[in-house]
């Protein structure tokens, strides 16, 4: 698995997200997160030791228009979301993700504004 982070904001989430499963689970592990349309979870789903696999995620996903996917493997991290704002990810980090989060940690560029549809891959 190729790493495909470059951005602030994807640290940030996933360092929020590897402390949410372990406040819950204990360690690693994948979960998903159904939204509401105001933002609020509606669902949060936490796997088992194996994870979800291409099955069980579609399911997942058709029953959410809005939702949030965290899959820790042992080569890496994946992290999906789609229709999420930043105001949705400052709560749950407990801060706003302002333009420094949008800074490129490879380059001195920046992303223009946050994405409400992502994927990323940690090594």
């Amino acid at each position: 698995m190729t790493g495909t982070a470059r951005y602030v904001f994807e640290e940030r989430i996933r360092a929020f997200s590897e402390a949410f499963v372990a406040r819950w689970c204990g360690g690693p592990r994948a979960f998903f997160v159904g939204l509401r349309e105001d933002g609020a979870p509606r669902r949060i789903y936490f796997a088992g030791e194996e994870g979800f696999d291409a099955e069980q995620k579609e399911r997942l996903v058709q029953g959410h228009p809005r939702w949030f996917l965290y899959l820790p493997h042992a080569d890496g991290i994946y992290l999906e979301w789609l229709d999420l704002d930043a105001r949705t990810f400052a709560q749950w980090l407990g801060e706003p993700l302002g333009d420094d989060a949008l800074a490129d940690t490879t380059s001195t560029g920046a992303r223009g504004s946050f994405p409400t549809a992502w994927r990323v891959i940690f090594r």
